[in-house]
């Protein structure tokens, strides 16, 4: 069975990104900086759930239960209607009350308005989902104690860049500008790719970066370019690719 990495990759590939694009009213050079922001995002949150016994045995009978990956087997039917109703839903859920405050971040970091932000994640979060089912194919479904291992190993936490990966992969096909930033990123070499790392492994932190429980506040001292750093992890991401 493939990979979660390698499961996401093909989701997103294809027509995938073009689709988005034209769900959010943009190129699929802007499509692809918004999923490069929207989709750390998403899955940095699912790992600070899946950090807690509870959590991540919520995560996996949610996974189990509803989402086998059988909706990937059809991406372009998946995404034909855009933000869909169960998507808001699994946001909401993995999110719960700093829903809103996630849409404003990805919102800020990716040059969208928060409506489109939100459209965003509801459209990725079903994917994420179905990637997370497919992944458990076969091994009897996903189990509850690997979830915080295998989202962290996606995200890059330990030398190899998974999720770097696969945004890097999105750069090829987002026209002109999104080409000329691939070509940069390739160019920059192992440097790039070690950044980039360590970028995708902090994601999760930085989303309550003063450990209350609650990245509501985070939002907003990072979303003004606050003490902690000069902007939000998912801004520094995006500056990876060269999006201010």
């Amino acid at each position: 069975m493939a990979g979660l990495a390698d499961i996401l990759s093909g989701a997103l590939g294809g027509d995938a990104l073009k689709q988005i694009a034209g769900h959010l009213g943009t190129d699929e050079a802007g499509a692809q900086s918004a999923v490069s922001a929207a989709l750390p995002a998403l899955l940095g949150r699912l790992k600070q759930n899946a950090d807690t016994p509870d959590g991540a045995a919520a995560l996996a009978n949610a996974v189990n239960k509803d989402h086998d990956g059988s909706a990937l087997d059809n991406v372009g039917g998946l995404l034909s209607g855009g933000a869909s109703d169960a998507g808001s839903k699994i946001v909401g859920k993995v999110f719960g009350a700093d829903a809103d405050a996630a849409h404003a971040q990805v919102a800020q970091a990716a040059g969208i308005d928060k409506g489109k932000a939100a459209g965003l994640m509801a459209m990725l979060a079903p994917m994420v989902m179905g990637a997370l089912g497919k992944s458990g194919q076969g091994s009897g479904g996903v189990q509850a104690q690997g979830l915080s291992g295998m989202l962290g190993g996606l995200m890059g936490g330990g030398g190899s860049n998974p999720l770097s990966s696969i945004l890097g992969g999105l750069l090829g096909g987002g026209g002109a500008a999104a080409g000329a930033a691939g070509s940069a990123l390739s160019g920059a070499g192992s440097a790039a790719t070690g950044m980039a790392g360590g970028m995708m492994g902090k994601v999760t932190g930085m989303l309550d970066e003063n450990k209350d429980g609650s990245i509501v506040d985070d939002v907003t001292r990072m979303a003004k370019g606050g003490a902690s750093g000069g902007g939000g992890i998912l801004s520094k991401i995006m500056g990876m690719f060269g999006k201010k």
